[in-house]
């Protein structure tokens, strides 16, 4: 693959089209060269992770969706990849699998290859009663475009455990080798956690306040984040299993949670999204006035 070296100052997160801004500072990157304009093309999506809900996955695979073919992970069932809620893959540019999570833990290899590389993730597992990820969404990998070394995970709490133990931030390398973590970011949040072109979202629990947090390609960036935007429900307890997504151009966001009183409509919601500033507005219900939708991911 060709890589060409820029040297630029840019104010994006997840997304390669550079904007000049004076009062950023300078970064060198390493920009690959294949396609930018559809993320969903991009061959590092290519591999996904599914299993059934278990503690330990025999018929746990990972699903090229390039082609729609699968290959079993734990196929003698002598290692536990059980996967519930909130796994996540990693690959490369070329669409090699590096690795991938069931929010707890962190693999890498399939069959009788398939190894266990980290057991220190947290994303919400009812208080430490369940080996997996029990939150809806749980876990989020992303990697700049313009770092290929560095991936961030980040995990969110389940609501079993009061959204403990929140939102925490890890970095790996590409052969899934611990960098940092875990960094908590936030003490407690729903299920619903989301990465967009330029950057995360995550709702803080009991409260109105989206937090979107800015990945540059030196690492999180707080002081260009977005956080305490108080447009969301305040959300607790079976109320907060739900989710949230981005749209493939990054323009808008959809939210759905089980919670329905006192607006049916708000049940499913949907919000312009200001992929240069990180700011959500705007927000609609989308729900019918008649049904309970009980909503839980989106």
């Amino acid at each position: 693959m060709m890589l060409n070296r820029i040297r630029t100052s840019i104010v994006l997160g997840l997304v390669f089209v550079t904007i000049i801004s004076s009062s950023l500072s300078a970064q060198d990157c390493v920009v690959s060269s294949f396609s930018v304009d559809n993320a969903y093309e991009w061959p590092s999506h290519r591999n996904w992770y599914v299993s059934k809900r278990a503690n330990s996955a025999t018929e746990a695979v990972i699903v090229n969706m390039q082609t729609l073919s699968t290959t079993a992970i734990n196929s003698t069932g002598t290692k536990i990849m059980a996967n519930d809620e909130g796994g996540s893959v990693a690959s490369d540019d070329n669409g090699n699998l590096l690795f991938y999570s069931n929010g707890r833990s962190l693999y890498k290899g399939v069959g009788d290859s398939a190894e266990i590389l980290y057991e220190g993730l947290l994303s919400g597992n009812e208080g430490g009663a369940r080996i997996v990820s029990s939150a809806a969404q749980g876990m989020v990998t992303v990697r700049h475009p313009l770092n290929t070394d560095v991936y961030h995970i980040f995990t969110v709490g389940d609501v079993i455990a009061g959204g403990n133990p929140g939102l925490n931030h890890f970095s790996f390398n590409k052969k899934g080798v611990l960098l940092s973590g875990a960094n908590k970011l936030l003490s407690t949040t729903t299920e619903a956690i989301a990465a967009t072109k330029h950057s995360n979202a995550v709702q803080e629990l009991a409260s109105t306040k989206y937090h979107v947090y800015l990945i540059t390609a030196n690492g999180i960036d707080l002081a260009n984040s977005n956080l305490n935007q108080s447009v969301g429900r305040a959300l607790t307890g079976d109320g907060a299993r739900g989710g949230i997504a981005f749209s493939w151009d990054s323009k808008k966001m959809a939210e759905t949670y089980p919670k329905f009183w006192p607006n049916l409509a708000e049940q499913v919601s949907l919000y312009d999204f200001d992929n240069r500033t990180g700011q959500l507005s705007s927000k609609i219900g989308i729900a019918p006035l008649t049904k309970l939708v009980g909503g839980y991911d989106v």
